[in-house]
Protein backbone atom coordinates (compact mmCIF):
# COMPACT_ATOMS: atom_id res chain seq x y z
CA UNK A 1 0.00 0.00 0.00
CA UNK A 2 2.80 2.55 0.79
CA UNK A 3 3.54 2.68 -3.00
CA UNK A 4 0.60 3.76 -3.82
CA UNK A 5 -0.15 6.41 -0.86
CA UNK A 6 1.48 10.21 -0.86
CA UNK A 7 1.43 10.36 2.62
CA UNK A 8 1.75 8.09 5.46
CA UNK A 9 0.69 8.68 8.88
CA UNK A 10 -0.06 7.51 12.24
CA UNK A 11 -2.91 8.53 14.51
CA UNK A 12 -3.85 7.57 17.60
CA UNK A 13 -6.79 9.87 17.53
CA UNK A 14 -9.79 9.64 14.70
CA UNK A 15 -12.81 11.25 14.81
CA UNK A 16 -15.82 11.13 12.62
CA UNK A 17 -16.91 14.61 11.88
CA UNK A 18 -19.56 14.85 9.01
CA UNK A 19 -19.54 13.83 5.33
CA UNK A 20 -17.84 15.50 1.82
CA UNK A 21 -19.18 14.34 -1.24
CA UNK A 22 -17.25 11.82 -3.49
CA UNK A 23 -17.86 9.80 -5.74
CA UNK A 24 -21.30 11.15 -6.11
CA UNK A 25 -22.32 10.05 -2.32
CA UNK A 26 -22.14 11.61 1.11
CA UNK A 27 -18.27 9.73 2.06
CA UNK A 28 -17.31 9.73 6.03
CA UNK A 29 -15.38 12.42 6.60
CA UNK A 30 -12.49 12.37 10.28
CA UNK A 31 -10.35 14.80 11.80
CA UNK A 32 -7.39 12.67 12.49
CA UNK A 33 -4.57 14.01 15.04
CA UNK A 34 -1.09 13.23 12.87
CA UNK A 35 1.33 11.59 16.07
CA UNK A 36 3.81 10.23 12.78
CA UNK A 37 4.60 10.50 9.61
CA UNK A 38 6.33 8.10 7.65
CA UNK A 39 6.02 9.69 4.33
CA UNK A 40 4.73 12.97 2.88
CA UNK A 41 4.63 16.16 4.01
CA UNK A 42 2.01 16.33 6.45
CA UNK A 43 3.84 17.55 10.22
CA UNK A 44 3.63 15.73 13.09
CA UNK A 45 1.41 17.03 15.66
CA UNK A 46 -1.17 18.75 12.84
CA UNK A 47 -4.67 17.53 12.61
CA UNK A 48 -6.18 16.38 8.80
CA UNK A 49 -9.23 15.80 7.38
CA UNK A 50 -9.17 12.36 5.34
CA UNK A 51 -12.47 11.31 3.79
CA UNK A 52 -13.03 7.22 4.44
CA UNK A 53 -13.26 6.43 0.32
CA UNK A 54 -17.04 4.43 -0.24
CA UNK A 55 -18.16 2.10 -2.46
CA UNK A 56 -19.96 3.39 -4.44
CA UNK A 57 -21.06 0.49 -6.23
CA UNK A 58 -23.99 -0.46 -4.19
CA UNK A 59 -26.50 0.04 -1.50
CA UNK A 60 -23.92 0.37 1.55
CA UNK A 61 -20.84 2.51 0.81
CA UNK A 62 -19.26 0.57 3.10
CA UNK A 63 -19.87 -2.76 2.98
CA UNK A 64 -17.52 -4.23 5.18
CA UNK A 65 -17.70 -1.26 7.35
CA UNK A 66 -15.91 2.31 6.96
CA UNK A 67 -12.44 1.18 7.45
CA UNK A 68 -11.51 4.81 9.40
CA UNK A 69 -14.28 3.45 12.10
CA UNK A 70 -11.79 1.54 14.47
CA UNK A 71 -10.13 1.96 17.56
CA UNK A 72 -6.53 3.40 16.86
CA UNK A 73 -3.54 3.93 16.96
CA UNK A 74 -3.84 3.20 13.45
CA UNK A 75 -1.24 3.67 10.03
CA UNK A 76 -3.18 5.52 7.21
CA UNK A 77 -1.95 5.10 3.72
CA UNK A 78 -3.49 8.09 1.94
CA UNK A 79 -3.70 10.23 -1.19
CA UNK A 80 -4.72 13.73 -1.98
CA UNK A 81 -7.90 14.03 -4.06
CA UNK A 82 -8.96 16.83 -6.77
CA UNK A 83 -10.36 18.96 -3.93
CA UNK A 84 -7.05 18.51 -1.82
CA UNK A 85 -8.68 16.89 1.13
CA UNK A 86 -6.78 13.15 1.84
CA UNK A 87 -8.77 9.82 1.07
CA UNK A 88 -7.73 6.40 1.87
CA UNK A 89 -6.73 4.23 -1.05
CA UNK A 90 -9.76 2.61 -1.48
CA UNK A 91 -12.98 1.14 0.03
CA UNK A 92 -11.35 -1.73 1.24
CA UNK A 93 -7.12 -0.61 1.59
CA UNK A 94 -6.17 2.20 3.24
CA UNK A 95 -5.74 1.80 6.69
CA UNK A 96 -4.39 -0.73 9.27
CA UNK A 97 -3.39 -0.99 12.69
CA UNK A 98 -0.10 0.88 14.25
CA UNK A 99 1.98 -1.37 15.35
Amino acid sequence: MEEAATDVVVSDSVRANGTDLMLGVDATAYDVSVAEVEKGGVSTGTEIRVISTPDSCGPNYYPEGDQLDTPGPLRLYLFKNDQGTFQTLSPFDGVEPAA
